[in-house]
């Protein structure tokens, strides 16, 4: 194991049965080369041992997609705050100061000037808080806290535009008193950010959405392809850590089940290439739209949710289900989702061609 090292290459010979990777510690002037006889890239969408081989092997390629969703293409930002496990949320408006949940999700939204307005406090199944002030439009923010065990620390995902004045605070205590100021019926903000974790996060990086990409082949010689290295795309259907943990339990299927490395690293991606595939092109096809989106296109998006949605129920064998459905259901792959939205999308463009005649026919 090496710590405070970083990934600057990989070498790949096919001829023989290891790989080299070149990392430096940060500490030494001179990199370092390891050999080993599988080297898993589990190292992001900006992958250097992807990078690595995609120079010296032209039949190894990154494949990107383009699009605009409501994170892909448009100019968010991001940082991540860490909170306790378990924490009581303080609000000033109902009578009990406190909620207990599972997840906290604060949504700020904005006119252009700041104005006092009575918070909304919404409580949902699944123990989401909701708290709505009305804010000044620059200073606009989603504060999202999500579920997860009582002994693990949650992680709070903060987006904002590119110039929101958070991502350039200088201190702790500045992060801390701007949530006070931001947030005024949160009253226990103290007590559940600490100072020391307020100082990481504004010494933290600011992180940007990419687009979705995939390499068009999960291994090469000894290297694997794992995670955001294999296929990398923004968070519109959630599925990112769900596709990560699947690349990686049916890499150790397959080397359970082969005899040779070389044989369960081509069973490896001849069983997960398709979904790899799969995920970012669902990803880029059916995504969030941003919150600048045409008025049409944000039509066109609802209308074809709630069609596929009403179809699939009225005739379910001819229809299936939107995306952020199917994908819920852990029997279908993604390459499986992904074959059958598109059928449906063939299906709907025939009845529409169908009822386009028809209403010409009458017409004439």
């Amino acid at each position: 194991m090496v710590f405070d090292a970083q990934v600057i290459g990989c070498d790949v010979d096919l001829s023989k049965t290891s790989a080299s990777v070149r990392y430096q510690i940060a500490s030494e002037a001179a990199p370092r080369t390891i050999d080993a006889q599988l080297v898993i890239a589990a190292d992001g969408m900006n992958s250097q041992i992807t990078r690595s081989i995609q120079e010296s092997d032209p039949a190894f390629r990154l494949i990107r997609l383009t699009n605009e969703s409501y994170f892909a293409g448009s100019p968010k930002r991001y940082k991540v705050l860490a909170l306790p496990p378990s924490f009581d949320v303080e609000v000033t408006t109902i009578k009990k100061p406190q909620r207990r949940g599972l997840a906290a999700l604060f949504r700020r939204r904005q006119p252009d000037a700041p104005v006092e307005t009575t918070t909304r406090l919404h409580m949902s199944p699944r123990c989401q808080v909701v708290f709505t002030p009305v804010v000044p439009k620059n200073e606009s923010f989603s504060f999202g806290c999500f579920p997860t065990t009582q002994k693990h620390t949650r992680v709070a995902n903060l987006n904002t535009p590119p110039d929101h004045p958070i991502l350039s605070l200088a201190s702790g205590e500045e992060l801390l008193r701007y949530l006070e100021r931001s947030i005024p019926q949160w009253r226990n903000v103290r007590e559940v950010v600490r100072m020391d974790e307020a100082e990481r996060f504004v010494r933290k990086k600011v992180g940007r959405y990419g687009t979705p990409q995939y390499v068009n082949q999960l291994h090469v010689g000894r290297v694997a392809f794992v995670g955001d290295a294999a296929h990398a795309f923004p968070p519109d259907l959630g599925q990112g850590v769900n596709a990560a943990l699947e690349d990686v339990a049916i890499l150790g299927r397959c080397m359970d089940g082969a005899d040779q490395l070389s044989d369960a690293l081509q069973l490896y991606t001849g069983m997960r290439g398709p979904d790899a595939a799969a995920i970012a092109h669902l990803a880029h096809r059916w995504q969030l739209l941003s919150a600048t989106a045409s008025l049409f296109r944000k039509i066109r998006w609802r209308g074809d949710f709630f069609l596929r949605l009403l179809l699939s129920r009225l005739l379910p064998f001819l229809f299936d289900p939107p995306v952020y459905l199917m994908i819920t259901q852990r029997e279908l792959s993604y390459a499986e989702v992904w074959r059958r939205a598109r059928r449906t999308s063939r299906r709907l463009a025939y009845v529409a061609t169908l009822v386009l005649l028809a209403l010409i026919q009458a017409v004439l």
